[in-house]
């Protein structure tokens, strides 16, 4: 049932697609080209499940993986690659979205990508014995294009990067599907129950479980430095890269500080990576047992 005030911009972008089924199809398909934009598309499959059913989500995602690769061979590109790894992404997208359907719980969709994304990393590190092999040429490519010359120095950097390339793919993917999915549960949020988002988005979390494997798995890394164990250790630590983002975004709405406080958070998320990132998957993975959030609310309510 749709919320009878569509007043926001967001309300009228969602109703206007939901509308007619070809406007989705053709939108899904245009932001399916452009590279920095085509995680709203993903959002688009996320609403569509969520307001209109998987059915329909899947009728629209096809369609408009076909348009994609006809635009995509229009102009020389790789139609199969291109249109194909998008269906890919919606597919996800529409499976765990369809969850969220059930549950009612984008932390428990959280939780399923985050172990997805594990499996597939798992699987990728098992089939490929010489990942510099593997990754080699492209990551010279890339190299050479950074540094210029290529040396001693950059093959050595080919042959570590090549060792974690399944964790970096894997939480691309799963960046990108959980971008698409809190898009989609935001738009269907401002059209059924506007500020329910927030609230949930604010619940993010991995939970005991998977707090308990992954430390099994940290240790593990730490000890041995299997590229596997190691694969597995980055994804999860992304993971709690996200549950510690939401813990910040609850403080900071229980604590009514400034946006730009979330903004220096991103930033430095961005810019420091290799710094911030682990202090912030540290941070999610004490929530787990500190619950930052029910102790600022217990305060908050003295």
């Amino acid at each position: 049932m749709l919320h009878k005030a569509m007043t926001t911009p967001v309300q009228r972008i969602a109703v206007w697609l939901l509308a007619q089924p070809q406007r989705a199809t053709l939108l899904m398909a245009g932001l399916g080209v452009l590279p920095v934009v085509s995680v709203l598309s993903g959002g688009i499959a996320a609403l569509l499940v969520l307001v209109s059913g998987v059915r329909q989500a899947l009728i629209i995602s096809i369609a408009a993986a076909g348009l994609l690769a006809i635009m995509t061979l229009l102009t020389q590109g790789n139609p199969l690659f291109v249109a194909g790894s998008k269906l890919i992404i919606w597919l996800i997208v529409i499976a765990v979205a369809s969850v969220i359907k059930k549950t009612g719980s984008l932390k428990f969709a959280l939780q399923i990508l985050v172990l997805l994304a594990m499996v597939a990393a798992g699987t990728w590190v098992m089939a490929i014995p010489d990942p510099a092999a593997f990754w080699g040429e492209d990551l010279m490519a890339a190299n050479a294009v950074l540094f210029g010359e290529f040396g001693e120095a950059q093959l050595e950097l080919v042959r570590e990067m090549a060792v974690y390339m399944p964790a970096v793919i894997a939480c691309s993917v799963l960046l990108t599907v959980l971008a698409g999915l809190m898009l989609g549960r935001w738009c269907q949020s401002s059209l059924q129950k506007p500020g329910a988002f927030a609230v949930e988005a604010r619940l993010l979390g991995l939970g005991r479980v998977v707090a308990i494997v992954g430390l099994l798995i940290f240790v593990v890394a730490a000890v041995t430095g299997h590229a596997l164990f190691v694969n597995l250790a980055l994804v999860l630590g992304f993971g709690f890269v996200i549950h510690a983002l939401s813990v910040v975004h609850a403080l900071v709405a229980m604590m009514s500080l400034p946006a730009g406080f979330l903004v220096a958070i991103y930033a430095t998320l961005v810019f420091l990576a290799a710094l911030v990132g682990p202090i912030m998957a540290s941070l999610g993975f004490m929530d787990v047992w500190m619950d930052f959030r029910a102790r600022a609310a217990s305060r908050r309510n003295k």
